[in-house]
């Protein structure tokens, strides 16, 4: 690799990076590739188009996943949280919607409704140009990828979305292995209409809708959803989405109550893990608050194998009655999700 301004002096590429806004030329084969597309997204001018720190250690780290096994406490970066105060405000102030927005959208969510709202966000329709380049720099423009991920959990097409075979062969699917047996795991010959109809399904009165979502969830194109919310992406491109995501979660944790109502007052203990991200030194004194979805488990053990790193972090939470969340096992496309 060539060394980037070979021959410049300091303030000659100090002239050229401030007063012309030049970047250092990569050739085409280090430009098409990840990181140098990471590279080109961190040399943006303005802040507001260059990845937060946090997204550019997520993105680093499944680029080169043992790069930074030897951080050490004091280098991490610091985990991302909302202020407490942020958990009072409701949904519709986290997505950028007024109460009728809100409403709005609880009234109109469909399957179509869901699928429509990621062409608008692939083809730029419901942002604008400025708001574009910021969700292309926090990783959360939506592309081909996702719609044929719902057109694979709608049943519109049979075999998997390109981008999953890509990930099965290269043995690692968002974030964990996965191998070819191991997505939509014993969901075979299972159609759309058949997990409408599954058994939690019905109890939780889950509609088209609510699947859709609950399904894509448990795909890659979570990490979106999230990035979105803990973005503070005001109005949210998948406002809709993420509306229809609440209200199913909401829904399915009356499957509980139903199948074992006697679960409900004892005290549960869930476990998150996160590799190489430190607690801000006043967690302990201000708390927090999750801006996004959160997947946990009741498996101490599990979680801390997945937070290995060089700096592993695990949040441990007391769960009781209807604070707990609920499980999408049932629906799930990764084995475990």
């Amino acid at each position: 690799m060539k060394e980037p301004w070979s021959g410049r002096g300091y303030y000659l590429i100090l002239n050229s990076i401030v007063n012309k806004d030049e970047r250092p030329a990569l050739i085409a084969e280090e430009a098409a590739s990840p990181a140098g597309a990471l590279a080109v997204r961190c040399w943006k001018r303005k802040a507001e188009e260059r990845p937060t720190f946090a997204l550019l250690n997520e993105e680093y780290t499944n680029l080169f996943p043992t790069a930074l096994h030897d951080v050490n406490r004091f280098e991490a970066p610091l985990l991302e949280l909302g202020r407490a105060v942020e958990s009072t405000r409701g949904l519709h102030a986290l997505l950028g919607l007024t109460d009728e927005q809100l409403d709005k959208a609880r009234r109109t969510l469909s399957i179509d409704a869901i699928r429509d709202e990621f062409v608008a966000a692939i083809h730029d329709a419901a942002v604008s140009e400025a708001t574009a380049k910021i969700m292309a720099a926090r990783g959360i423009l939506a592309d081909n990828d996702d719609l044929e991920m719902i057109d694979y959990i709608l049943g519109r097409r049979c075999d998997l979305p390109s981008k999953v075979q890509s990930d099965i062969a290269a043995g690692q699917y968002h974030g964990g292995p996965l191998q070819a047996d191991e997505f939509d795991y014993k969901h075979d010959g299972m159609g759309f209409d058949d997990f409408v109809n599954l058994k939690e399904s019905k109890i939780a009165e889950l509609g088209r809708a609510h699947v859709l979502v609950l399904r894509l969830y448990t795909s890659a194109v979570h990490q979106k959803l999230n990035r979105s919310l803990r973005g503070r992406m005001r109005p949210n491109p998948f406002a809709k989405t993420i509306v229809c995501l609440f209200e199913a979660i909401r829904r399915l944790r009356s499957v509980e109550m139903h199948l074992t109502p006697w679960n409900i007052s004892e005290t549960v203990y869930l476990f998150r893990g996160l590799q190489n991200v430190r607690e801000p030194e006043t967690f302990a004194l201000n708390g927090g608050c999750e801006l996004q979805f959160v997947s946990t488990s009741t498996n101490e053990s599990v979680v801390a194998r997945y937070a290995q790193s060089g700096c592993p972090t695990v949040l441990k939470f007391r769960t009781r009655g209807m604070n707990r969340g609920t499980s999408l096992r049932s629906l799930s496309l990764p084995q475990g999700g």
